[in-house]
C-alpha cells in the first residue's frame, strides 16, 4: 500500500507564490517544479505538517489523500469498491419511473429498487473496461464479456442488465451492475471518512472521504460474509449528498449521491485483471479494498 498526499494551495498573487516557495524551503526534502501551479504531491506524513504550517502563515490550502493498493491487497479484501473511468461521449440514467419505492424510505427514497433498464444517450468512446454511466458516478457499466465472466464465476445473472438506447433497443456491448442486496451500515471501525446530513426518517447519513487519513471501509464480519452471496451489493449510506427525491414521486430528480456499489471476492478476482493503471488517465480505474472487522 502506498499513500500519496497532495497539498493544494490557493495561489492568487505573486505574494502567494512567494510564500509557497519560502514555505517549501523550510521542508528540505521537498522541491518545487519550475512550472508549479497549485498542487504539490508529498509522500508521507510530511504533508500534514506542510499544510498546518501553510495555514499558520496565512496561505489557504487543503490536503487530499489517495492510496494505491497492490494486487495482493485488493484480492485479500472481503469486498471491493470499484472506481470506474469517467464517462466519455455518452450519458445515461434510469428513467424517472424506473424505480420501485415499495421498500424505500418515504423521505429520502433510498432503498428503492431499479425496475427498468438504464437509458444511454450517445456512444462510448474510450478503451476502459468499465465506466461510470454519468459524471456523478452513480451507475457502472461493464463490457459484456467481463460481466458474463463474473456471472459465470458467481452464478448471479440478476446482478447485471443490458442498458438500452433512447428507442429501447438493447445495447449488447455493455451491461449495468445491479445490486442484489443492500448492506447494513458500515462499521464504526471505518477510518478516513466524515459524516454529514442525515435523513430524519431512516437515519441514513451521507459519508465523504475526510482526506485526513487513508480510507479504510469496514463492515461487521457477518455482513461481509452474507455479501458473498451476491456479485454486486449496494452500500446503505449515500455518498457525499442525498439524491434529490420528492416524497411520493416515482423516481429521483437527481441521482447524485446514490449509494456506491461493492463487488464480492469472486467478482473482484475478475475485475482486477482488467484494471487500467493511472498512466492511462482518464480511462484508468481502481478497486478500493473493503474489509471486515
Amino acid at each position: 500500500m502506498e499513500t500519496v498526499y497532495r497539498v493544494m494551495f490557493e495561489v492568487e498573487s505573486k505574494r502567494d507564490r512567494a510564500l509557497v516557495r519560502d514555505l517549501v524551503r523550510a521542508f528540505p526534502p521537498l522541491e518545487l517544479e519550475e512550472d508549479f501551479e497549485t498542487v504539490l504531491t508529498v509522500y508521507g506524513e510530511l504533508a500534514r505538517a506542510l499544510r498546518d504550517r501553510a495555514r499558520q502563515v496565512g496561505l489557504e490550502c487543503g490536503m487530499a489523500i489517495s492510496t494505491r493498493h497492490s494486487r495482493e491487497e485488493v484480492l485479500a479484501a472481503d469486498l471491493g469498491l470499484l472506481y470506474a473511468a469517467s464517462s466519455r461521449g455518452f450519458t445515461a440514467r434510469v428513467p424517472k419511473d424506473g424505480y420501485s419505492f415499495a421498500s424505500a424510505c418515504s423521505d429520502c427514497g433510498l432503498g428503492a429498487v431499479q425496475t427498468k433498464p438504464l437509458i444511454m444517450h450517445g456512444a462510448v468512446r474510450g478503451r476502459a473496461a468499465f465506466y461510470y454511466a454519468s459524471a456523478d458516478g452513480t451507475h457502472i457499466i461493464i463490457r459484456t464479456p467481463i460481466a458474463r465472466e463474473i456471472i459465470e464465476r458467481t452464478s448471479q445473472p440478476g446482478c447485471f442488465r443490458h442498458p438500452v438506447d433512447r428507442q429501447g433497443h438493447v445495447i449488447a456491448d455493455w451491461m449495468q451492475a445491479i445490486p442484489g442486496a443492500t448492506l447494513p451500515p458500515i462499521s464504526r471501525e471505518t477510518k478516513g471518512v466524515t459524516w454529514h446530513e442525515g435523513c430524519p426518517i431512516c437515519g441514513r447519513r451521507a459519508w465523504r472521504v475526510s482526506h485526513e487519513e487513508p480510507v479504510r471501509l469496514m463492515y461487521p464480519r457477518r455482513a461481509a460474509l452474507a455479501a458473498q452471496r451476491h456479485a454486486v451489493v449496494s452500500m446503505y449510506e449515500p455518498c457525499g449528498v442525498f439524491p434529490n427525491h420528492r416524497p411520493g414521486a416515482s423516481g429521483f430528480d437527481d441521482e447524485l449521491g446514490l449509494p456506491r456499489l461493492l463487488f464480492n471476492k469472486a467478482a473482484v478476482q475478475v475485475l482486477e485483471r482488467y484494471i487500467q493503471p493511472e498512466r492511462f488517465f482518464p480511462t484508468h480505474s481502481s478497486i478500493e479494498p473493503v474489509y471486515s472487522e
